[in-house]
């Protein structure tokens, strides 16, 4: 009896497929770094054009090299120290590493330079919940609380250094100012808390897909 041969069927093989989405994702990257680089470029131009290059010249001869390595340390520093406290306020949302809080405060911060009006901060929120899947009203939330502190610390300086003046002036009326200085630091701590609680519960409980 004749037997019927059945041909063999060979899988088919997926690498041409695969090295046809790496060519594009690898092309896709490279037209986003092209445009970011042309608009960067631009916008130094702008920015260079109306500079006198001899006095920049002049002014970068004079500057003190340790004074500008120090200026340079203290701002990564400070960098650091923000981003730090950024992944402090954003437990209660996702348990992040400290390297994707600073980046995505490093592309906030440089949207800023862009962006008017400290757009930067929502380009932030937007950036870390599309990236790293939170909630972007989560992720406001902790800005918000950020933008709070730091009013917190800039109404401190400025009531320490009101005091200090009073304390050296000595006038007959600072006793009354004094009064009403505390008061109204009593105040703005009492909204600043109430602010920061209504932000912690934003934060906590928001919905992911914000």
């Amino acid at each position: 009896m004749r037997t019927l041969e059945i041909p063999e069927v060979m899988p088919r093989s997926t690498r041409p497929i695969a090295q046809r989405f790496t060519g594009n994702a690898l092309r896709h990257h490279g037209v986003r770094a092209t445009v970011g680089l042309a608009i960067s470029g631009v916008l130094l131009w702008l920015m260079l054009r109306s500079i006198d290059s001899d006095e920049l010249l002049r002014t970068l001869g004079s500057a003190s090299l340790t004074w500008v390595a120090m200026a340079l340390a203290i701002y990564w520093v400070e960098l650091a120290l923000r981003a730090q406290r950024w992944r402090t306020i954003l437990q209660p949302v996702h348990e992040f590493s400290f390297a994707p809080v600073a980046s995505s405060l490093l592309v906030g911060y440089s949207a800023n330079n862009v962006l008017p009006a400290r757009l930067g901060e929502l380009f932030r929120a937007d950036f870390i919940g599309r990236r790293y899947g939170i909630s972007r009203l989560s992720a406001i939330g902790t800005i918000f609380i950020e933008r709070l502190l730091d009013m917190a610390v800039v109404v401190a300086c400025a009531a320490a250094g009101v005091l200090w003046t009073m304390n050296q002036q000595a006038s007959p009326s600072s006793p009354d100012v004094r009064r009403m200085l505390i008061a109204g630091l009593l105040a703005g701590s009492l909204l600043v808390g109430l602010a920061s609680a209504f932000a912690v519960v934003m934060t906590a409980y928001s919905p992911r897909w914000l």
